[in-house]
């Protein structure tokens, strides 16, 4: 029996490339929440969605069958384009839309992306949607033809008040968390930390994730230099493994102040943890959604000390939080019209 449902999230449950990281545990990563947030956005706006993760093709024709989609959202660039073109020839009445997460330089890593995304566009019934509008357009390069623009979006709620860091004490913990890649661009950030606290008289613990990397290679490389920043100094660097949210939430609520300086983003679900819990947060300006106050050049780091300082000394989280919100009002906007664009079969561009 048929359980039918206007939209299909789907996630590969094998995801080893680097939008990710949630490989055999799709629940465990950022993607994965990502899509929940939208999930339950577009349940509040009157659609019936479902997200299951799978495997092979014959995982997806089940669920095919099963909910009967109108719409199938394949998260990330996983599908075989081969594979596509048999679904949607197989279900033509199904609109499929691929949601690229990544901005150009992330795709660069991966070997095949170009070549799929092309491939994907030009098969019938196939949108390409960004997650971010520099993306969109950079897409422009690859294909014209049915472009969607479909942000995150991020569900915000009450948490219990914290205090700004005392600048009595004499120790900070700065969190800079997520996977370890070279365009994440942790170990500038950390230096900049430790410059920091130098300067001000601080000792520092900077907290990071060890668990998920880039490569094993690449990301051993990054860590043992970070490690190396630490060593013989009075700072202190803790390496946590990766957490289930909810006691992520509970760690990021621990720190003083986050960083998240990257040299390429999207979104960055991280950092709106850090709003969400009322940490101050430094971030690059690839993170558009966040006010100027918050946002650093990546690779100038007394630029990014200087961020710091104002992070924990001026309250600017109230800011960060309006900002956020504005952000998942567009947000919200942007999936009902685009949605409806699909479903109508429109021929759909960036505005």
């Amino acid at each position: 029996m048929a359980h039918k449902k206007d939209i299909l999230f789907l996630l590969n449950n094998h995801i080893t490339y680097t939008e990710s990281h949630c490989a055999g545990d799709p629940k465990s990563s950022g993607l994965y929440n990502s899509v929940k947030f939208i999930s339950k956005l577009l349940e509040k706006l009157g659609f019936d969605t479902e997200i299951r993760s799978v495997v092979t093709e014959r995982d997806i024709t089940d669920l095919l069958t099963i909910f009967e989609p109108r719409i199938v959202c394949i998260e990330a660039i996983w599908l075989d384009p081969e594979i596509l073109t048999r679904l949607s020839d197989a279900y033509p009445d199904v609109s499929w839309i691929v949601r690229i997460h990544s901005n150009g330089p992330f795709l660069a890593t991966e070997g095949t992306a170009i070549e799929w995304i092309r491939a994907y566009a030009s098969t019938p019934g196939v949108f390409i949607s960004a997650n971010n509008a520099k993306m969109l357009s950079e897409l422009k390069s690859v294909n014209e033809r049915y472009q969607l623009l479909l942000p995150n979006y991020y569900p915000l709620h009450t948490v219990a008040p914290k205090p700004l860091f005392n600048q009595k004490k004499k120790h900070i913990n700065i969190g800079c968390f997520g996977s370890i890649r070279v365009l994440k661009n942790t170990m500038v950030q950390a230096m900049a930390a430790i410059k920091m606290c130098n300067d001000q008289g601080l000792t520092l613990t900077f907290h990071i994730n060890t668990e998920r990397m880039e490569t094993k290679a690449r990301g051993e490389q990054i860590l043992r230099n970070i490690r190396a920043l630490f060593t013989n100094t009075e700072h202190k660097l803790v390496e946590h493994g990766w957490l289930d949210r909810k006691h992520f939430l509970n760690l990021v609520s621990t720190m003083d102040a986050c960083m998240q300086v990257s040299l390429t983003e999207t979104f960055n679900i991280t950092a709106a943890d850090a709003v969400l819990m009322n940490v101050p947060i430094v971030v690059s300006h690839e993170i558009d959604w966040l006010p100027s106050t918050a946002k650093a050049n990546p690779t100038e780091i007394n630029d990014i000390i200087d961020k710091l300082i104002s992070s924990i000394t001026r309250d600017t989280r109230a800011a960060n939080r309006k900002s956020l919100d504005a952000y998942n009002e567009k947000a919200a906007n942007r999936w009902k019209s685009g949605l409806i664009d699909v479903m109508d079969k429109k021929d759909v561009f960036n505005i």
